[in-house]
């Protein structure tokens, strides 16, 4: 019995040592647990000035003091920081391919936006591009170049236009005499000069010349701008109001670019031009244009012949006042205008057989020629008209200088003699005691 009672003892102080060892177990793991539970609270309590953060400085990463309040996130990546460098890392390379592409993008030259109607230089560049014959041939006043121009439309190709950089529309225009006419000429054994000469006169369909008009803005796309508004009317408007922002820069680019073909303008005696006469608007041209060309140093070569270098400002100042550039294509050299893209060859003006218009040649929707195009006038009357009065002007002010300075007062005042002046106090006296009887008064002795 009593070793009985032995082995029970021993019994239960194994179990109360099994118990005792697994609950210290516990409250140590407990408390590790509390521990770091406390260390993340702590660090996420941390007042902002005292805390760090990880940043960028290139390829590095360096520790800052930060004033924004880390996340759990952060809190964690502490515990974590292969996890955090590697993050870290693959913004960078991010960061340095955005940096990159923004490189790119301030390198490449922007595109001009498609839908300018407000731009002259714009329309002109979409004119330039109906200048060629062989693309773009003479059509109704409806749907002439300026009318397509005017509405975003470019030439592509044979009497083909394009919407370029817009909705890539296309269109192509195909225009037909009327029937009842072409039946006659085929009838009649007609060719194609006579249906070219049906074109030229205007003898064409009606109702299909108006189909084009409503294509001309229904042909593009319906979320196109051009569709919803053109170009204004005066947009063809070369301004000329001020002389030395409009007048006096075109004259001197015009000149400049006609010295380099200067003794390969056609002689005076075979141009034609309307107008006052270049020698009376030579007093108001700019000093480029007026000075002596055996100075300038250009590529041009005097020809082998003696020329008259006086005879040679005159032409270069004539194509300069009636819009003209020069352009030197080794032997053969031509006269273009920057507003209309005509061309003209001046090989073909030497002889004595033709004579060339400087105003007549520029393209009929020219500003140059045509005055609907400039709003009244056409430009190379507007030029000569602003080039005299500055003339006057100038006249004016010198005529004004002169009459306003001082002169002596022996100049103004009549030489007088002392018998004259004996004379004037006599009158006056005279008319002193008319004066005094009218009044009924004496004089005082």
């Amino acid at each position: 019995m009593t070793a009985l009672t032995t082995s029970k003892r021993k019994f239960n102080k194994i179990l109360e040592n099994i118990s005792a060892s697994s609950s210290t177990t516990s409250l140590a793991s407990l408390s590790k647990k509390n521990a770091s539970a406390m260390s993340v609270a702590a660090v996420q309590n941390e007042p902002p000035s005292k805390r760090n953060r990880k940043s960028l400085s290139g390829d590095s990463l360096t520790s800052v003091e930060g004033d924004r309040p880390d996340t759990a996130a952060s809190a964690s990546s502490q515990f974590n920081p292969s996890a955090s460098s590697l993050s870290l890392a693959q913004r960078a390379r991010s960061i340095r391919m955005i940096k990159k592409d923004k490189e790119k993008e301030s390198t490449e030259p922007k595109k001009a936006p498609n839908y300018t109607p407000w731009s002259h230089e714009h329309f002109v560049e979409r004119m330039k591009s109906f200048s060629d014959v062989m693309r773009w041939g003479p059509k109704p006043d409806k749907l002439n170049e300026v009318e397509w121009a005017k509405r975003g439309w470019v030439c592509e190709n044979l009497n083909t236009v394009a919407c370029k950089g817009g909705c890539e529309k296309r269109l192509v225009i195909k225009l037909e005499p009327k029937e009842k006419d072409s039946e006659k000429k085929d009838t009649e054994g007609g060719g194609l000069e006579d249906r070219l000469e049906e074109l030229l006169a205007g003898d064409l369909d009606e109702a299909l010349v108006d189909r084009y008009a409503k294509l001309m803005v229904e042909g593009h796309d319906e979320g196109c701008l051009w569709r919803k508004a053109g170009c204004k009317e005066d947009i063809y408007h070369v301004p000329m109001a001020s002389y030395e922002d409009h007048v006096k820069p075109g004259l001197i680019e015009r000149h400049k670019s006609l010295l380099n073909i200067r003794y390969k303008l056609p002689p005076l005696e075979n141009l034609k031009y309307p107008g006052t006469n270049p020698e009376r608007l030579e007093k108001a041209l700019p000093e480029e244009l007026t000075q002596p060309l055996s100075s300038e140093n250009f590529e041009a070569a005097a020809p082998s012949d003696s020329t008259d270098q006086k005879d040679i400002e005159k032409r270069t100042q004539l194509f300069a006042l009636y819009g003209w550039y020069g352009e030197d294509r080794g032997k053969y050299s031509i006269a273009f205008c920057h507003e209309c893209h005509q061309r003209v060859g001046l090989w073909m003006y030497l002889g004595e057989d033709l004579k060339l218009d400087l105003v007549e040649t520029h393209r009929v929707h020219c500003p140059w020629l045509n005055p609907d195009s400039q709003g009244g006038r056409p430009i190379w009357e507007q030029l000569q008209k602003r080039l005299l009065n500055r003339i006057r002007e100038t006249a004016s002010s010198i005529y004004t200088t002169q009459s306003s300075e001082p002169h002596d007062i022996g100049d103004i005042r009549p030489p007088s003699s002392a018998a004259d002046s004996e004379k004037t106090d006599k009158t006056r006296m005279n008319r002193l005691k008319k004066a005094m009887k009218s009044f009924g008064g004496r004089r005082k002795k």
